[in-house]
């Protein structure tokens, strides 16, 4: 059973750990550049403002940037309440990759989405943690990953 105390120690812990930011990903418009104070805002696709902060030699990055979709890496800081994004301290910038309607209706394998995205293919997919999953569902997932 868990006192007040306890309950408080929790809540604490709870909290502090939904503001500590993660390095994450945000997408949207960036708009009201501060270049003296290395500032901007975000405006994401639901329409969430998020504080932007960047350092000096990303500034010609979020000047070409400015009132167009980017995609934003960097360390975010999200509302405890909410779970909403805050704010991201940025470290990258990437403009998003329009395809074109005949790369648009292809039907790449998975190996291929991997390669193109930049990731690593996984070497043993037992070391994927999935309850229920059986023999056969572990060789499909493995066949696909070759494939």
């Amino acid at each position: 059973m868990i006192d007040a105390t306890g309950l408080a120690a929790l809540a604490d812990a709870a909290v502090r750990e939904a503001v500590t930011p993660y390095e994450s990903r945000l997408q949207g418009r960036l708009f009201e550049a501060n270049f003296d104070a290395r500032s901007a805002q975000l405006r994401g696709p639901t329409g969430d403002i998020v504080r932007v902060e960047y350092d000096d030699e990303l500034a010609d990055d979020i000047y070409r940037v400015l009132r167009v979709t980017a995609n934003l890496a960097g360390e975010v800081s999200y509302d405890p309440t909410t779970m909403k994004a805050t704010s991201i301290r940025v470290r990258q910038i990437e403009r998003p990759v329009q395809l074109g309607m005949d790369d648009f209706w292809s039907s790449p394998s998975i190996a291929q989405l991997i390669q193109d995205q930049g990731f690593r293919p996984i070497a043993d997919p037992r070391a994927l943690v999935a309850e229920g999953l059986t023999a056969s569902d572990w060789e499909e997932l493995r066949e696909a990953i070759e494939a």
